[in-house]
């Protein structure tokens, strides 16, 4: 977050360079601050089809008041360590120390995740979405030859190598009416990680699909595709992991989950509710 405000400090500098020099050049000639305004009006008069289809889409992008990726993102994880703070708190005897069997290790996922809490935030900067400003960003924070790219019908697509040298791509859908995303990142080509939320009533319902540790063999981690689901309307929720699965969950993006189903069939899993706890983690059944 560091380097984000260091960027974004810069750019207003810039801003407020550039527009500094502009009012100097058009104070020292009269008569070429009048043939500028002159200039300015007639373009204001007549604007050309490009201009009129940016306005648009800048219209589109601002005045609609929708949540931008980062804004979501940052609600998810709010409502997600609420309830996860709240679980921990309780001193489950079970539940308690068994929190990370069903739960996805932050690290581990970090830098595919990471971009989600930058895109869209050239909005704050100059009240519409900026494609430029926003890869920008992205090269600082993610990688230095990030791209960043969108279209309307497929969402955002970042490309960029990260620190050993794998090639990342990360696709991401954005539902800003049902408050749901879908990220898929896929490293030197093969998919390493899915990952969607939506919004529901109170709260939200996720879902993680990618290889992770299982178990331990005389010291040795045991690794195996997991799904891991998480459920949750205030303090009432499920966690639950998946063990050894054949293929990815059925998507949740942009639609809610039966929450009396979702986490069906899991190999660990617990359940809170109204301050009661019900599961059964690595074979302990409470």
């Amino acid at each position: 977050m560091k380097r984000l405000l260091v960027f974004v400090v810069t750019l207003l500098l810039v801003f407020s360079i550039a527009a500094c020099g502009k009012s100097e050049t058009a104070d020292s000639s009269p008569q070429g601050n009048e043939e500028a305004i002159q200039e300015e009006t007639v373009q204001t008069e007549q604007p050309s089809q490009q201009e009129q289809a940016e306005q648009s889409k800048a219209s589109d992008d601002t005045v609609s008041g929708q949540k931008m990726v980062y804004q979501s993102f940052d609600a998810f994880k709010d409502a997600r360590k609420r309830f996860e703070d709240y679980v921990v708190d309780q001193n489950h005897e079970i539940v308690g120390p068994g929190l990370p069997t069903v739960s996805v290790f932050d690290a581990n996922i970090f830098e595919y995740v990471l971009p989600l809490d930058f895109i869209g935030r050239s909005v704050e900067l100059s009240g519409k979405f900026d494609i430029g400003p926003e890869n920008q960003m992205i090269q600082q924070a993610w990688a230095e030859d990030a791209q960043l790219t969108y279209d309307e019908t497929t969402g955002y697509q970042l490309t960029g190598t990260n620190a050993q040298g794998n090639n990342l791509e990360l696709k991401v859908k954005f539902d800003a009416d049902t408050d749901s995303l879908r990220l898929e990142v896929f490293k030197d080509g093969a998919l390493d990680l899915l990952f969607e939320y939506v919004a529901i009533d109170g709260g939200y319902a996720a879902q993680y699909y990618l290889e992770d540790t299982i178990g331990h063999e005389n010291f040795t981690p045991i690794m195996g595709l997991c799904t891991y689901k998480l459920i949750l309307s205030g303090n009432d929720g499920s966690k639950a992991r998946y063990d050894n699965v054949n293929s990815e969950p059925a998507s949740i993006f942009g639609s809610s989950p039966d929450p009396e189903t979702f986490i069906d069939g899991a190999t660990h899993w617990f359940t809170v509710k109204n301050g009661e706890f019900s599961g059964n983690i690595n074979k302990t059944e409470f």
